[in-house]
């Protein structure tokens, strides 16, 4: 008798459902839960550092963010009131 195997992912960034999607055996039934109910949005963007891209090439999506994404030239911080912090 073959049993299902569920994976609880909380947090939706980046590596939740990165993991979701690498443990992609059949056995396994990945669930992914964010605290945020939607959207607010603020932000513009996602950066992925190096080794996040790694992880990424080792799924077989690295290729297709690559095609979709742009690097930035520059990358600046603001506080809430729009002073620039960095």
């Amino acid at each position: 008798m073959a049993h299902s195997r569920k994976a609880l992912i909380i947090g939706a960034g980046i590596a939740g459902p990165t993991t979701a999607i690498s443990s992609n055996k059949p056995a396994s039934t990945p669930r992914v839960f964010e605290a945020w109910p939607y959207s607010s949005g603020i932000g513009g963007g996602l950066q992925i550092a190096p080794n996040g891209m790694h992880v990424l090439a080792e799924i077989g999506l690295a290729d297709e963010l690559i095609c979709r994404g742009s690097i930035a030239e520059s990358f600046d911080f603001y506080s809430q009131s729009g002073a620039r912090l960095g």
